[in-house]
């Protein structure tokens, strides 16, 4: 996971998506942020104590809201708690398509990938061989 090529590639899907407004990058980044903080797992748990003050949302029917909608367009997973001792789940998709039909295939280890992460993963490769190839010749 590279956490700096899946940001930039979910900036620039936010700036093709006519949907996306303040409230939904303002969310994001507030995830992302808890992500990045407990290490990228796989489901991140949150709390709307915390979640809300770092969206700088102040309504609980918008911080709900714009879930739903980040969910629904398949920038998120979103997965609402029914405990009150245990927060909402959320997984941060690594791969996402704004109109939420993604092509599968299988990769060469036998996982099922998305377009878009074979994308992301010939980026990070292209990426990784420019290095290495500027390093060759300094």
């Amino acid at each position: 996971m590279n956490y700096i090529l899946h940001l930039n590639h979910v900036l620039e899907c936010f700036t093709e998506d006519e949907r996306i407004i303040h409230r939904h990058i303002s969310m994001y980044m507030a995830l992302f942020f808890l992500w990045n903080k407990l290490k990228f797992p796989e489901i991140i748990h949150i709390e709307r104590g915390e979640l809300m003050p770092l969206s700088k949302l102040g309504s609980m029917k918008f911080c709900h809201l714009t879930l739903r909608e980040l969910h629904e367009w398949g920038y998120i997973d979103y997965r609402p708690s029914k405990s009150c001792y245990r927060g909402s789940g959320v997984k941060m998709n690594t791969c996402f398509n704004s109109d939420t039909s993604s092509e599968t295939s299988t990769d060469t280890s036998g996982e099922t990938t998305t377009a878009c992460s074979t994308a992301i993963s010939t980026e990070i490769s292209s990426s990784a061989s420019a290095v290495i190839r500027s390093g060759i010749t300094s």
